[in-house]
């Protein structure tokens, strides 16, 4: 891992034949080619910075992205309702200090990392854990990620995860910062049942993208 304070120096920095990728803030971790590994540095990284977390983002605007995510989603999902939220890629419990917390009747995170799950889970959130994510009862109105995707923490198990969870004609709603990890998304949309519900949006938060489970 790299900390850097000059982007201008960090961004595209490559040393010898390692080549290294902003991840997080001022943050930069080398780029492993390979979803999985890339997946465990990641959760690796964010237990390490755990304790600090909230203080390194802008959290209103996370809670603001997360309130417009939802209600995108809620109306998707019209007279079925978004009564049950799952947050994939819940960090510390962001989401718990915005409108969702107040509006869903459940609410549930996962996060790749144990340590800020459990911070979380601390909070008072109900998490849920990776066995459970991948393998769980599909009883989600929607799911939402907040400036979560452009990590491309495993992409094929993030999938699979959401697909699992949501109930038939559950939507997913998700944001990609500067479209990072956009396009390398959409491509592994054909391995799953998930299906786009309109044209990828633009926002202030980078593309927006709305995914449905369709009724089987």
């Amino acid at each position: 891992m790299l900390e850097s304070s000059d982007r201008r120096l960090a961004e595209g920095l490559q040393i010898g034949s390692t080549s290294w990728t902003r991840v997080f803030e001022e943050y930069y971790l080398a780029s492993t080619g390979e979803d999985k590994t890339h997946a465990v540095l990641v959760g690796a990284f964010f237990d390490w910075l755990a304790d600090r977390y909230s203080d390194e983002i802008e959290s209103s605007r996370n809670v603001a992205c997360y309130e417009d995510l939802y209600e995108i989603a809620s109306k998707l999902r019209g007279p079925a309702g978004a009564k049950t939220v799952l947050d994939v890629g819940c960090g510390p419990g962001t989401i718990l200090h915005s409108q969702v917390a107040r509006t869903a009747q459940v609410l549930v995170g996962f996060d790749i990392s144990d340590v800020v799950a459990k911070a979380a889970a601390s909070k008072g959130m109900a998490v849920m854990s990776r066995e459970q994510f991948q393998g769980g009862p599909a009883r989600f109105d929607v799911a939402l990620s907040a400036f979560t995707m452009h990590y491309a923490c495993d992409l094929d198990e993030t999938l699979a995860g959401v697909q699992c969870s949501l109930k038939s004609g559950g939507v997913w709603a998700l944001n990609f910062h500067k479209d990072i990890g956009l396009e390398s998304f959409l491509k592994r949309l054909d391995s799953t049942t998930l299906e786009l519900t309109t044209q990828v949006r633009t926002s202030t938060y980078g593309s927006i993208v709305t995914l449905t489970k369709p009724h089987r």
